[in-house]
């Protein structure tokens, strides 16, 4: 089980909505407080097969998660 979270930006030229990138929680890193995700290139991939980094620098998603209990 995963979150995913797509990257979109508007092309004006083509007035299309592309996704630029993602990024992807385990189910094991939900843990209350700040995440460090790795960003992966397009196109979005759910079986998690080929995962490209999206550049050779360091370049990461910041979260902080706030878990509710029921």
């Amino acid at each position: 089980t995963a979150i995913f979270f797509e990257f979109k930006h508007y092309k004006p030229k083509k007035d299309i909505v592309s996704t630029r990138c993602f990024a992807f929680m385990e189910q094991d890193e939900f843990k209350p407080g700040p995440a460090c995700i790795e960003l992966y290139q397009k196109p979005t991939d759910f079986n998690r097969k080929r995962l490209n980094l999206y550049t050779q620098k360091p370049l990461y998603l910041h979260l902080t998660l706030n878990v509710l209990d029921d």
